[in-house]
């Protein structure tokens, strides 16, 4: 059994415990993080990875609460940086987009969305431009009021389009919050991985045929530190708010237009 049968195999193990949500909010970020430990040792190391050692491994991950730390881990970094998000985005983005200061849903559209979570929400009146203007922190209170009250009636499976833009959201979001600890990670294992390197390769080197020789039998290090390389670009270069804001837009708009 190949080392990528094996993690597919403790992946599903894992998916199967629990529910959609949680895989792709707060799960995969949390073992995207870890990664880098994985397939450096899966690479370098494969005759380690057997059937029966990944097995105890997931029951022994399983019995300590290892799934519901990393788990835990994903939600609670996620939720610590969603405050400097909605400040930096002047607000959550279902409130922003319901502003009629704001243009990313065109305002005839707005309008609709507007009626018919008035009529959604008994007693609730939506404020109109003057009065948003006058009095913006109310109308982004009434705004919020209104959000919450849809998505209480958006709980149904039915919106299976909705929940997986929400779910893509959380998945965002916990990544951003985990950046810190996923650029530590990825660079540690670069550094263990060079002084392996270092230590049993460029040593014993002397002549130009020790250097041809070894790089067709250390083919796997110099593989995994160029995968490594790429994924710490992928956490300095990709990982950022504007990467969570896109989600969050889309979960906004699939959002409102359930209303129609």
């Amino acid at each position: 059994m190949s080392a990528a049968d094996v993690f597919h195999s403790i992946s599903n193990s894992i998916s199967r415990a629990l529910d959609p949500y949680s895989r792709v909010a707060r799960l995969y970020p949390a073992l995207l993080t870890i990664a880098p430990i994985a397939w450096t040792v899966a690479v370098l190391l494969p005759g380690i990875i057997t059937r029966d050692l990944a097995e105890a491994i997931l029951s022994a991950f399983v019995f300590f609460g290892g799934l519901t730390v990393l788990v835990s881990l994903a939600r609670s970094r996620g939720k610590a940086l969603e405050p400097r998000l909605t400040s930096a985005w002047g607000g959550w983005r279902t409130t922003v987009l319901l502003r009629h200061s704001d243009d990313t849903i065109e305002k005839y559209t707005k309008a609709r969305y507007h009626q018919k979570l008035v009529a959604l929400c008994e007693g609730l009146v939506l404020p109109s431009a003057d009065v948003e203007a006058q009095d913006s922190k109310d109308a982004d209170e009434r705004y919020r009021s209104a959000t919450k009250r849809l998505i209480e009636f958006r709980r149904d499976a039915k919106y299976a389009m909705l929940h997986k833009e929400n779910g893509l959201y959380g998945f965002r979001r916990n990544l951003l919050g985990l950046k810190t600890l996923g650029i530590f990670i990825t660079g540690l294992v670069m550094v263990v991985t060079g002084l392996i390197w270092w230590h049993g390769a460029l040593l014993p080197m002397h002549t130009v045929d020790d250097v041809l020789k070894d790089a067709t039998t250390r083919w796997p290090i110099y593989v995994v530190e160029a995968l490594n390389l790429v994924y710490l670009v992928f956490w300095i270069a990709v990982v950022n708010p504007a990467f969570v804001r896109q989600a969050a837009d889309e979960y906004a708009i699939a959002l409102f237009r359930t209303l129609e």
